[in-house]
């Protein structure tokens, strides 16, 4: 994290990326997101909101399921805002 201290937004949305891509990089990214600044954080709720609000990608798969990159970002949503109220 002392490599996004510059640019907070750009690593956040690599790390959602990630995050929606990769449910096991999850926990790793929660715990690397405890060490930065309170603005960051703000940041880093913002980028889960637009990724929530402005996805392109289809919500639902083949079988008519929820998607696999909606579950891995809405755990991430929800695992972010209980640590980080």
């Amino acid at each position: 994290m002392r490599i996004a201290n510059g640019n907070f937004l750009l690593a956040f949305d690599l790390m959602v990326a990630g995050a929606k891509a990769y449910e096991n990089q999850i926990e790793a990214q929660i715990a690397a997101i405890s060490l930065c600044q309170d603005l960051a954080l703000d940041q880093m709720g913002f980028m889960i909101v637009k990724n929530l609000g402005d996805s392109t990608e289809n919500p639902l798969d083949m079988n008519q399921n929820v998607a696999k990159w909606l579950m891995n970002l809405t755990d991430l949503a929800s695992q972010f805002f209980k640590k980080f109220p």
